[in-house]
């Protein structure tokens, strides 16, 4: 099986950020399955050195003088040309598929606008499948994030030295969670774009996991309503001009700002299992189907629970570690991302067969 691959190399397209989470993930993991006869690799990086036009172009010639019985996409923002990548649709010989992250609240601002482009679509949020459906797009894979067991081991093992801690940006209700925890005499080592101590690298990452006695993870994801973002339901900037949205636009858009907050499964649950970390997550739908709460990872509903179980598993060193080992077992058994990428390419293969 020959694989077409395309994201970015580092992360958000910035070298000195290190290299990205589809590229460790995804990439590195198609490189090591041994199923696969060839990976060729695409950087999204390289839009900022040729301009969308000829990278583009660049894809399409690649794409054209070479025989891969996939191309697999990993979606970001408007890299890809609607237009070249309905040309490669279009050959039978090559299909194609788009792994879309943030179905739960992007949907409708980007996903429903990118699939039709594809062959297939693969969507970690099982309630998108019928949104899929209901555009035209019948070739939906509900897939899931996972870990990469190859990457994710710690370099450093100072055991517990933190004894709780947060990865991600403070956005939504992180900020005042944390800072509720700290008024309650609650130490939480912040890490990310937006704290005081800023972002970390992937090996940092990846230590943090497995040296705290805690990681907490929220799943809520919601827009942030603001005077901007209300001011671009009524009004879209075209060229260096502004001009007043249509009437189907600025209901589409008030959907999108006013949606109602969505609990997704994120990439990080995986990852802190799956390096030994022990997890105390936000609580998402569907969670229940990858793990059994209280036995391989736990979970939180609201604030009160959240100070009540940190305060709990602080205590109790030895449920924590069994928890943490047994989390990490059942990563490791079911929750790899060559058993993601196996079973997605293997419907795509049976699929092809099958026409």
């Amino acid at each position: 099986m020959r694989i077409f691959f395309s994201s970015y190399k580092y992360d958000y397209g910035k070298k000195d950020w290190g290299y990205s989470f589809e590229y460790i993930n995804f990439y590195k993991t198609l490189k090591a399955m041994k199923n696969i006869d060839k990976v060729f690799f695409y950087p999204m990086d390289q839009i900022n050195l040729y301009g969308k036009k000829k990278f583009n172009e660049k894809l399409y010639k690649i794409i054209s003088n070479n025989k891969f019985d996939i191309c697999f996409f990993f979606m970001f923002k408007d890299e890809f040309s609607s237009s070249f990548l309905k040309k490669i649709k279009s050959d039978n010989n090559t299909k194609t598929i788009a792994w879309m992250s943030d179905d739960h609240w992007r949907f409708d601002s980007y996903s429903k606008y990118q699939a039709p482009s594809f062959n297939w679509i693969a969507t970690t949020d099982k309630n998108s499948i019928e949104k899929y459906h209901k555009i035209g797009c019948k070739n939906i894979i509900y897939s899931q994030w996972g870990f990469n067991e190859l990457e994710y081991k710690p370099k450093i093992k100072e055991k517990l030295k933190y004894d709780v801690s947060f990865i991600g940006q403070p956005h939504s209700n992180r900020k005042k969670y944390i800072s509720k925890l700290e008024k309650d005499n609650i130490d939480v080592y912040c890490r990310g774009q937006g704290w005081n101590k800023g972002r970390v690298n992937f090996s940092e990452m990846v230590n943090i996991f497995f040296n705290s006695k805690i990681n907490i993870n929220f799943t809520s994801s919601s827009n942030v309503i603001n005077f901007k973002n209300i001011i671009k339901i009524f009004i879209k900037k075209k060229g260096y001009k502004f001009q007043l949205n249509s009437f189907n636009e600025i209901i589409s858009n008030a959907k999108i700002i006013f949606q109602k907050k969505t609990y997704q499964i994120k990439g990080r649950i995986f990852e802190i299992t799956g390096a030994g970390g022990f997890l105390l997550t936000e609580k998402a739908d569907f969670l229940e189907k990858y793990f059994k709460i209280g036995e391989e990872i736990d979970t939180f509903e609201n604030y009160s629970e959240l100070k009540d179980k940190i305060k709990f598993y602080l205590t109790n060193k030895d449920l924590r570690q069994e928890i943490a080992r047994k989390g990490q077992d059942r990563i490791l058994r079911d929750h790899t991302y060559s058993q993601r990428l196996n079973h997605i390419f293997n419907k795509i293969m049976k699929n092809s067969l099958d026409e």
